[in-house]
């Protein structure tokens, strides 16, 4: 797990707006399937809550409903 905490830091610092993305893209999709579900980014968002002390996501659950309005991945 050391080279994967290495190339996150790497790319985090000095990549390119691609990598970046590609980076948080390949964060967020949690099934590896290729696309980001509702449900990927509750646990994704609900990891960073657990590192931050954050209690509730709610609101957060709140913004994700009504972003994806009955599509099921982005």
């Amino acid at each position: 797990h050391c080279k994967e905490l290495l190339d996150f830091l790497c790319v985090t610092a000095r990549g390119s707006a691609l990598e970046r993305a590609s980076l948080c893209f390949t964060i967020c999709d949690v099934q590896g399937r290729g696309a980001i579900t509702r449900t990927d980014l509750v646990v994704v968002l609900g990891s960073i809550a657990d590192l931050v002390g954050v209690d509730s996501l709610k609101e957060t659950e709140e913004v994700l409903e009504e972003y994806f309005q009955g599509e099921q991945e982005i």
